[in-house]
Formats: structure tokens, sequence, C-alpha cells
């Protein structure tokens, strides 16, 4: 023998008819089963009932608790505020001074490029050039700018 299966044992207890619905009139085990979901379905229902008739018990925690959420929200809020107000100030610190360091910077790039340009040779020929420098210094050959023609 067959028992039913559990949608079937829910679906008689719903007052569904079932293909199989005559079974728990032979089988003991099957119509208990059938009884137990009919007294929880029914039970459910009476509590559903009963909670939705009844008005809710007024709850004195309930106050405390909304006013334990202000206190820590508006904790939250004054923490955020101060870190705010202490981060802002090291921020533009921080910025001025990458600010001041990228300044430096390029005025050493600008003065290296400065010392390059303002070579006459070079750097590999700056002892040829010297050597050249003290032996055309006596014909005369040098230019104003220390180059030779």
């Amino acid at each position: 023998m067959k028992h039913l299966s559990e949608e079937q044992v829910s679906s008689l207890a719903a007052g569904l008819n079932v293909a199989d619905g005559d079974h728990i009139a032979e089988c003991a085990q099957c119509a208990a089963e059938v009884d137990r979901s009919k007294e929880t379905f029914s039970r459910f229902g009476a509590a559903i009932r009963n909670w939705t008739v009844s008005p809710p018990p007024y709850n004195s925690t309930l106050k405390a608790s909304r006013a334990f959420y202000r206190t820590r929200v508006a904790w939250a809020l004054s923490l955020a505020a101060l870190a705010i107000v202490v981060a802002l100030p090291v921020y533009h610190e921080a910025k001025k001074r990458q600010i001041r360091e990228q300044a430096e910077e390029d005025a050493r790039l600008t003065d290296s490029v400065n010392a390059q340009l303002s070579r006459a040779a070079p750097a590999a020929l700056q002892n040829l050039m010297q050597l050249m420098d003290e032996s055309s210094a006596d014909s005369g050959n040098v230019n104003a700018g220390g180059g030779f023609q």
C-alpha cells in the first residue's frame, strides 16, 4: 500500500480533492497525518485572527529604544563632523606641501636645463675646449660668447 505524499496530505487538509483521497479511509497513518495538518492549519489561522484583532501591547522599551537610537545617530553625526573638521586642514596642508615640492622640483629641472644650454660645447668636449681656449687666447679667435670662430 502506497501512502500519501506530503503535497497530497496538505491538499486534503486544505479541503481540496486529491486523486488518492479515498486512501485515508483505509489507512489510519495517513488519516492521522491529515488530521495533524488540519489541526496545525487551524491553530495557525486562529493565531493570525487573534493577532489582527487584539491591539498590540504597549511596550515602554520601544520609546527607550527610539531615544537610544536617536542618541546614537546624534553621536555618529557629531563624530563625522569632527572628523571632517580635523581632516580638512590636514588635507589642505598636505596639498600645499605637495605643490611646494613640485615647484622645487620644477626649479631644479629648469636650472639643470639652463646649465646644459649655457655651455659652449658638450661636456665630453669641455677639456678639449679649455685646451683650445688657452692656445687660441694668444691668437684672439674667441668671440664674445666664449666660442671659437
